[in-house]
């Protein structure tokens, strides 16, 4: 406090400031003077002082410039030197100040005028200066006072600021009545400090205590080390009774254990008043199975010495504690659900059970059903896939979804075939697909086959790669098409005719992508299918295929949802134009083939992979020609192409057999088999090639054989494996 005074330092007891202390000296004296005159000069007289403490100074002399002097000729003039002369004629000469005063009834000489008024103005200066001095002395008193004032405030930073003093004895020592202070504690050792108001000198606690660390390491479980996952909790909360009610790890809050819990029996008991439920689960066993409580699965369970259960760490990092707030145990998992990155188990929700997903990583919870009471989740061999049986159909039957979500598939395949890929999957003269119809009675046969379409092409139409594109304007207009340039891949990759859409969804509104002249290349709208208001996007915009295509007009309304293209038995050709392509990749293609196979595969039995045949149109021209096919049927630029593109076929196929056993069907094995091949030499090897009575062009089955006798190789594995 610098302006407190203290004895022995500031850390002194504080000290009386008077002059009888000696710790500061009297207040000074002020001069009183009187104006007189020196011939024609006007000097001050000092006449008096006043205001000060102690010995008055003596009195006479004069004001100089250096101050005091005994010489009224070294005294200062008050008066000025007499002004230069003004312009104009000088003007009547006025009344003195004592012809005016002898004018108002002053009687007596000049000199007698000139004392009194002296003496008056000399009063005056007397009053203002007793009134200055009484002033300084309200001032002196008010400092006196401040310093008590600040000590006061000392004291309550003190008493608020963290430092409690060591007794409440201090406190009120420190303090007035009225005053807040802090005092360390006691019950003990409890309490750390505690606030306390000193109420005429009584120290009165204010119901607020800071708890001590005995009070912390009382409420904390410091004996057991608590392990989550392998690393040690830092603190496990106990409640008056000693049970444990909450529990955080050291390295990131969370509690990671695999523990879950066992029991036989679980009581549960509502309290009205309070409106808690109890859970009494008896015969606790803390083991590795899977359990769920309240819906979600659990990590670390917390039991008190009589096996009762009273908290639980759950896998989205919350903490049930059903002693405080629970609603309903649900039993145990089989743990058939569980896949690597998500855990699938049957909820209750409206009273229909259904199937719930969460998430490992993020703890999130998905319902992944709304129809129909579903049953006991499994996730298929391969981990991609859970699949679950439903009383939606009569009798129930089981659906399948990515494990990740997605669109819920009837496991049995329905009575459609979808052929997916290039113009080898067309139901023209081209495709094999209007050979397949009649021998699947009763069963409806649904071309996506593009013409000389790659498999990244049909990848990306059906929506299993992602693509974008740019909407002109930055914006989707309220209705009408939009221009759509840039697109990363064109979907419209050698499209059959002039025009073409399918649905898709571009920043969440739902429309057409269609082409209006396939020969510009460019010419690409998108329509919304409803009218609404325009929606700012950021470009490129993801674009998302909801549909199949849609041939020769711009109107996809009509178009098979993707979602039921993949529901039934997928045919799954797209590889033959890739070997067409000076960049062809063995890798891409398998890239985009499994791209395609997952999607539409969720169970094994609903696809078929279909290896490549070798036709004349693989050899040059000339080749062709000089084993019996007539002009224009050999493809190949030269014969390194043509025995390039060959080989490739050949690898490609060995590839998709060992990638997927048992679901492809290898036109050319059979082909070569049923002697529908004949030997055909391509510098110095010999291959077989298809003959002209199956292949008729050299590359697609556009004779009545050709389509029957493809079909049937693909229709007997399908019966073959119960399709």
């Amino acid at each position: 406090m610098p302006n407190a005074i203290y004895e022995n330092g500031e850390d002194g007891v504080e000290a009386d400031p008077t002059p009888a202390s000696g710790l500061r000296g009297h207040h000074g004296w002020s001069m009183v003077t009187a104006l007189v005159a020196d011939g024609e000069r006007r000097v001050r007289q000092l006449v008096d002082w006043t205001g000060g403490e102690g010995i008055k100074p003596d009195v006479g002399g004069y004001i100089g410039p250096l101050g005091i002097v005994d010489d009224i000729a070294e005294a200062t003039d008050d008066r000025g030197p007499q002004g230069e002369p003004g312009l104009g004629e000088p003007g009547l000469q006025g009344k003195s100040a004592y012809e005016i005063a002898v004018d108002n009834g002053f009687v007596g000489t000049e000199a007698e005028w000139l004392d009194a008024y002296v003496n008056e103005i000399a009063q005056a200066a007397t009053e203002e200066a007793i009134n200055a001095r009484d002033a300084a002395v309200e001032n002196a008193d008010q400092t006196a006072a401040d310093v008590v004032t600040v000590e006061e405030a000392k004291n309550i930073v003190l008493a608020s600021g963290g430092i409690p003093f060591e007794t409440t004895a201090l406190g009120i020592a420190a303090t007035v009545d009225g005053q807040l202070f802090e005092a360390k504690g006691v019950s003990a050792g409890l309490v750390y400090k505690a606030l306390y108001k000193n109420v005429a000198g009584v120290a009165t606690p204010q119901n607020l205590e800071i708890p001590s660390k005995a009070a912390f390491d009382a409420a904390f479980d410091l004996v057991h080390e608590w392990v989550a996952f392998g690393g040690a909790l830092g603190f496990v909360l106990k409640d008056k009774d000693g049970k444990i009610y909450a529990a955080w790890r050291q390295d990131d809050a969370l509690l990671r254990t695999r523990l879950g819990l066992v029991s036989e029996s679980i009581d549960l008991a509502y309290d009205e008043e309070t409106g808690l439920t109890t859970a009494s689960i008896p015969g606790l066993v803390a083991e590795t199975a899977e359990q769920i409580i309240n819906g979600k699965k659990a990590l670390l369970v917390f039991k008190d010495p009589n096996n009762q259960v009273f908290a639980a760490c759950m896998e989205d990092g919350s903490l049930y504690v059903p002693r405080l707030a629970a609603d309903r145990i649900i039993g145990a998992s089989t743990g058939t659900a569980d896949s690597s990155s998500y855990y699938f188990t049957v909820e209750d929700i409206a009273g229909v059970p259904q199937i719930i997903r969460y998430n490992r990583t993020l703890g999130t919870r998905t319902q992944i059903t709304s129809e129909g009471g579903n049953t006991a989740p499994r996730v298929t061999q391969d981990g991609l896939y859970v699949v679950y049986s439903s009383t939606r159909t009569s009798p129930a039957s089981e659906f399948f979804q990515p494990v990740g979500g997605g669109d819920e598939i009837p496991v049995i395949a329905g009575s459609t075939v979808i052929a997916i890929g290039n113009s080898l999957s067309t139901t023209g003269g081209l495709g094999y697909v209007s050979g397949l119809v009649p021998l699947r009675p009763g069963v409806t046969v649904h071309s996506q086959g593009v013409s000389g379409q790659r498999s990244d092409d049909i990848a990306y139409r059906l929506g299993v790669l992602p693509f974008s594109g740019t909407i002109a304007g930055g914006s989707i207009p309220a209705s009408g098409p939009v221009a759509v340039t840039g697109l990363q891949t064109s979907i419209f990759r050698y499209w059959s005719g002039p025009t073409g859409a399918l649905r898709v969804e571009v920043a969440g509104v739902p429309g057409t992508l269609s082409i209006s002249d396939y020969g510009t290349a460019t010419s690409y709208a998108f329509t919304r299918a409803e009218a609404g208001a325009a929606v700012p996007v950021v470009n490129p915009v993801p674009i998302t295929p909801k549909s199949g295509v849609v041939l020769g007009s711009t109107d996809a309304s009509a178009a098979m949802a993707l979602k039921d293209l993949f529901s039934g038995t997928v045919i799954v050709y797209v590889t033959y134009n890739d070997h067409r392509e000076s960049t062809y990749s063995q890798a891409a293609t398998l890239a985009n083939v499994a791209a395609i196979v997952n999607a539409v595969r969720p169970l094994v039995k609903k696809v078929l992979v279909v290896c490549d045949h070798i036709g004349f149109g693989r050899l040059t021209d000339a080749t062709a020609q000089a084993n019996g096919a007539g002009a224009g049927i050999g493809l190949a630029s030269s014969e390194i192409e043509s025995k390039r593109q060959i080989q490739d076929s050949q690898a490609l196929t060995t590839a998709l057999l060992a990638a997927y056993p048992g679901e492809c069907v290898d036109l050319q094995a059979n082909l070569v088999a049923d002697g529908y091949t004949q030997n055909v030499t391509v510098l110095g090897t010999v291959f077989q090639i298809v003959k002209l009575t199956i292949l008729g062009d050299g590359t697609h089955p556009t004779t009545a054989l050709g389509k029957a006798v493809e079909a049937g190789y693909m229709n007997n594995q399908l019966t073959s494996r119960g399709i």
